[in-house]
């Protein structure tokens, strides 16, 4: 063999190693699932033992499927009655969550009679001070998603928001989902909408979901 010979066997080899090396880098990257977080909010131990069920099935086990999930739960902590029914707090780790923050609502409702007394606190006409008030601790219980969602926007590709409240009847659509990874859409529900974003069912890029979530300080 002349030198030459071996200087093009060499480069050949070469070559093969680094384009298998390429594939398998290719390989990795094409199968690497995005990155999502559910996140849950609310009075979350009011029902979520008989939600999550639903939630489990029709919602985090399709995502799985195709994404790494992570959960987290923003629970707004209530130590008494809710509709005339005691709630056990430790109902929260039936959710098998990431990240876990709370808040105590009677501090919230203190912040919430300082607002109302210096501003007119009002949704729609139809709206009680009950209502209005549950109003407000929605906003802030998704306000608080939004500031998570602020701070770990760089993990996550896109994110889900759905209150424990809600008994899924339907799958997620997979579809619309993929869209929203790629799209500026913000998807949510056509379910008592109420005028606007206002049904706690949402999903998309997070940096579209958190101007949303954060309207509490607006």
């Amino acid at each position: 063999m002349n030198l030459q010979f071996l200087i093009i066997l060499g480069f050949i080899i070469l070559s093969a190693i680094i384009y298998v090396l390429f594939l398998q880098e290719k390989e990795t990257f094409d199968n690497r699932k995005n990155k999502v977080i559910v996140c849950f909010f609310g009075v979350v131990p009011r029902s979520i033992k008989y939600t999550f069920s639903s939630i489990q099935n029709r919602l985090l086990n399709k995502l799985k499927q195709y994404y790494d999930v992570d959960i987290f739960v923003f629970n707004l902590k209530v130590n008494n009655l809710v509709d005339n029914t005691t709630l056990d707090n430790n109902d929260i780790n039936i959710i098998p969550y990431n990240y876990l923050e709370e808040y105590e609502q009677a501090n919230l409702d203190k912040e919430i009679d300082f607002i109302c007394n210096n501003i007119k606190c009002k949704f729609r006409q139809n709206y009680d001070k009950l209502r209005v008030r549950n109003g407000i601790r929605q906003m802030y219980s998704e306000y608080r998603v939004g500031s998570f969602l602020e701070k770990n926007q760089g993990k996550y590709d896109a994110a889900v928001i759905c209150g424990p409240d809600y008994y899924l009847a339907n799958n997620i659509n997979l579809n619309d989902f993929e869209q929203s990874l790629v799209n500026n859409q913000v998807y949510t529900s056509q379910v008592n909408d109420a005028q606007g974003y206002t049904n706690g069912f949402y999903f998309g890029k997070i940096s579209r979901l958190i101007p949303i979530l954060k309207r509490y300080k607006e």
